[in-house]
């Protein structure tokens, strides 16, 4: 197999040489220069998508060979390597049941790194489309031995940091390598520096059901909410759907140019119903949603409840809006990977085999995984 007349993208910049780039088996066992030097294609990493609850017609909670087997393969033929299955508010109990499942299936796809839940400590009044009778608005720190026993698979929790006891909560995340997100919150920048104090380094989708600029009720002190807090403090990595509903040009510019690619990690947050026919589908195990093929609502359209899209449209979306195309990837495989510190290299010969290839306006033409060609 041979990819001729490529330039690499790593560390948020294209390489100065176009190369040809051989596979053999699994690895990459040759890349030399290129006798064309116009009209490159782009070598990438592969996508990370820490933010999706399903795909293919399925959702994530369906926790059956068959659901993750057609999300996983649904997500590698659209360049997404590896990912996070995303639960919405659910009763520790029963993620203590489904995180087994999870443990004991081997689904074929992208590969699994771990799990994400929204909640169950987030706000009733920024639910959007999460289940209310599971959301539980104070943390009890009996809840610390779910956590312990679940850190092996657990990878990201996003809580409101208005939660009572929500600095203890996060600290006993971050105790046990758990990352904590705000998101889903009524917060104030007061309450989320009190979790950053403990540990919290992460915003989940911001300017979607997050907190914003407001005054206390009977106060005449002026608040930053979450969205702002996001963009002022840099240790914060910011999750964005770049959809183009949730997230218009303007407001993605505006995230762009006050956050800078190193910190924003391009999500899908999508639901079954991506890259599946228009219809209805569930959110979770009982949250019915429709879509229109631009995104998935409630069934009385009150609430965005997900996107439709995966992590390379959004790469092709921003890169429409003007933003350079190795920003783009980026946002799409190194700032992923660090957030969640696994390990990443530049490819080069004898990396294992697993690229995405671009054109120049970030739109993905071939994927190849452990050698074999996906897409």
């Amino acid at each position: 197999m041979k990819f001729e007349n490529v330039k690499f993208i790593f560390g948020g910049l294209i390489g100065n040489n176009a190369y040809d780039v051989e596979v053999n088996g699994d690895v990459i066992s040759a890349i030399t220069p290129a006798c064309k030097k116009e009209n490159c294609n782009y070598v990438t990493l592969p996508y990370i998508d820490v933010h999706t609850h399903g795909g293919a017609g399925h959702d994530v909670s369906e926790l059956t060979k068959e659901a993750l087997d057609a999300i996983g393969d649904y997500l590698l033929y659209n360049g997404i390597g590896a990912y996070l299955p995303t639960f919405v508010a659910t009763p520790l109990g029963k993620l203590d049941e489904m995180f087994l499942k999870l443990r004991n299936l081997s689904p074929s796809g992208a590969e699994i790194l771990g799990a994400h839940i929204e909640g169950p400590y987030i706000s009733l009044a920024k639910k959007g489309a999460q289940p209310a009778a599971n959301i539980l608005t104070a943390y009890d720190p009996k809840d610390a031995v779910f956590f312990e026993k679940n850190k092996d698979i657990l990878k990201i929790v996003t809580l409101c940091p208005a939660t009572k006891n929500a600095p203890l909560l996060v600290k006993t995340l971050v105790g046990n390598g758990i990352k904590a997100e705000a998101g889903h919150d009524d917060s104030v920048d007061t309450e989320i520096i009190e979790c950053m104090k403990n540990g919290l380094d992460g915003a989940t989708h911001i300017y979607c059901a997050s907190s914003g600029f407001r005054r206390l009720k009977g106060s005449i002190e002026k608040h930053l909410g979450l969205n702002e807090c996001a963009l002022l403090f840099d240790e914060i990595y910011t999750e964005v759907i770049a959809d183009g509903v949730h997230i218009s040009e303007n407001l993605f510019d505006f995230i762009y140019k006050n956050k800078g690619y190193r910190k924003i990690i391009l999500v899908s947050d999508s639901l079954a119903p991506a890259g599946a026919p228009c219809g209805k589908y569930l959110l979770g195990d009982d949250t019915p949603v429709i879509t229109d093929g631009t995104a998935a609502y409630l069934e009385d359209k009150s609430a965005l409840a997900g996107s439709v899209t995966n992590v390379a449209k959004t790469v092709e979306n921003v890169v429409s809006y003007g933003v350079p195309l190795a920003h783009a990837v980026y946002a799409a495989t190194e700032t992923p990977r660090k957030y969640l510190s696994l390990p990443y290299d530049a490819l080069s010969c004898g990396s294992t085999a697993s690229f995405n290839v671009l054109d120049e306006k970030g739109k993905l033409l071939h994927v190849v995984n452990r050698g074999r060609t996906v897409r």
